[in-house]
């Protein structure tokens, strides 16, 4: 019976240390699997935490040093990928530079109005095209129009021409007014200063515009064909001269 006592006292004792040994085995693995961390801490992420918030818990465990503005700076676009609005120096002087050269031009036509013209009845006119008189002024009697098969008063000088033929400027001035009527086609009115002003009709390929200054000589357009009120008379430059709106002979200001 003793001996049958110590054999199971024996075997007793033997199953304990092999279960201690075998508890102290699994925590050693335990350890080595967490990588020593304390195992009542929670592998998951409390529901208060942020994902951005555990990778910065991480790198500060590494040992990392983490700037003030990572946060901001994974939002931010880095200032050399933005385009700047504004242009470059060299730009900016080859602007200033190309509205420099241009602007004497413009500014002399600008600074030209009605009051720096200073036509007046001592001022003398160039002939606006080449040809002959086709049709004189005439407001005191009238005058037949063989087109019209009629008599009328002629406000203005007809100057026979040929189609393509140059108009030129008879003086300074500014355009006033461009437009287009049945009877004398495309026309231009030159203001001269002091109440005078031309109006020349019958025109094509118009090379001004209204506000313009131009100096006697300047060709302003061609001699069109006649309009259907002078087709008879055939081709010619409507020429008219009016002072504070009243018709005037412009025979009277040239040589």
């Amino acid at each position: 019976m003793k001996n049958i006592k110590k054999y199971g006292n024996r075997r007793l004792i033997y199953s304990l240390s092999a279960g201690v040994l075998a508890v102290a085995l699994a925590a050693g693995g335990a350890m080595l699997i967490s990588g020593g961390k304390d195992s009542s801490e929670s592998p998951y992420l409390s529901m208060n935490e942020t994902p951005a918030q555990v990778v910065i818990s991480e790198t500060e465990e590494a040992g990392a040093t983490v700037p003030a503005e990572t946060e901001s700076s994974a939002v931010r676009v880095p200032r050399e990928t933005v385009p700047a609005a504004v242009p470059s120096t060299a730009a900016a002087a080859g602007t200033a530079e190309t509205e420099s050269s241009e602007a004497p031009e413009t500014v002399n036509a600008e600074l030209k109005t009605a009051d720096d013209l200073g036509f007046s009845a001592d001022s003398r006119l160039g002939w606006p095209t080449e040809g002959e008189i086709l049709r004189d002024f005439s407001m005191d009697a009238t005058v037949y129009y063989p087109t019209l098969n009629a008599y009328k008063v002629s406000p203005a000088v007809l100057i026979q021409s040929e189609a393509g033929t140059p108009v030129k400027a008879p003086a300074e001035g500014i355009i006033r007014q461009m437009g287009y009527n049945q009877e004398i086609g495309n026309y231009v009115i030159l203001e001269l200063g002091n109440g005078y002003e031309l109006t020349l009709g019958q025109l094509a390929d118009l090379q001004a515009a209204a506000g313009d200054y131009v100096e006697a000589g300047t060709v302003l357009a061609e001699i069109a064909e006649p309009t259907i009120y002078y087709s008879i008379e055939g081709d010619n430059l409507y020429f008219q001269m009016t002072k504070d709106g009243e018709a005037i002979d412009p025979l009277d200001f040239m040589d």
